[in-house]
């Protein structure tokens, strides 16, 4: 593949996706010329615009904030900057880990949420003075992360709705 350029993914988004949203995760910028001709839906977990960025639940931790939280947002050209359309909140309580099982959780109710909605083809971006962006943090960030008695935890869990199969 090479990356946006990529003719099997362009065929792919002009004939199957066409006007129909699109949940996608991605490292790295989509160009315009896609954000504004497709419906691209992301999750971050936090509430933006603040946290945007990587891994905004340790920042969270480390910075000791009261919540986490997710946000699901229409994708724009750059990171974590879209039309926010819905937030949910937690206390910012347990390892990074769980923090973040429950974040994904939330995101499924929201995503169905949404989709009950009409609200899809919105468009606009946050204006909020408040965006703050982190990027992958250091091993000084790492040891005072750890210093504060924060926990990393599991990577791994069942989804609370297999239970114990």
């Amino acid at each position: 593949m090479n990356g946006f350029e990529d003719e099997v993914l362009n065929k792919i988004l002009e004939e199957k996706i066409k006007s129909n949203p699109v949940f996608v995760q991605v490292g790295k910028k989509v160009p315009a010329r896609l954000t504004n001709k497709y419906l691209f839906i992301n999750k971050h977990c936090s509430i933006l615009p603040a946290y945007a960025g990587v891994n905004p639940v340790f920042w969270k931790m480390l910075k000791k904030e009261k919540y986490q939280g997710v946000t699901v947002h229409r994708m724009d050209e750059n990171f974590d900057t879209g039309k926010i359309l819905l937030q949910s909140k937690i206390e910012n309580r347990g390892n990074l880990f769980s923090i973040y099982h429950t974040l994904y959780d939330l995101t499924s109710e929201l995503l169905l949420e949404l989709k009950s909605q009409d609200t899809l083809d919105d468009e606009g971006k946050n204006t909020g003075l408040d965006y703050t962006y982190y990027s992958y943090p250091n091993k000084k960030d790492i040891k005072a992360f750890l210093n504060t008695g924060n926990k990393f935890g599991l990577p791994f869990r069942l989804h609370p709705r297999i239970g114990g199969l």
